[in-house]
């Protein structure tokens, strides 16, 4: 059960930084249309979304970072 809301967010996660590098934005909007509804509280959805957006633009920072 565990792993198959793992493998939900992870594949959340890359839909929604595949909109965020497409468009330039996005990333908490696509993320959270669905995110609430694996996680208990609304407040863990948002913390997780906040994490993984900035995880995502450091990600984008480390490339250009020369």
């Amino acid at each position: 059960m565990m792993s198959s809301i793992v493998i939900a967010i992870f594949l959340l996660s890359i839909g929604a930084s595949f909109v965020q590098r497409t468009t330039g934005f996005g990333f908490g909007i696509f993320i959270m249309t669905m995110l609430p509804f694996f996680l208990p509280t609304y407040g863990e959805a948002t913390t997780l979304s906040g994490l993984l957006a900035i995880t995502t633009s450091a990600v984008i920072v480390w490339r250009l970072r020369s």
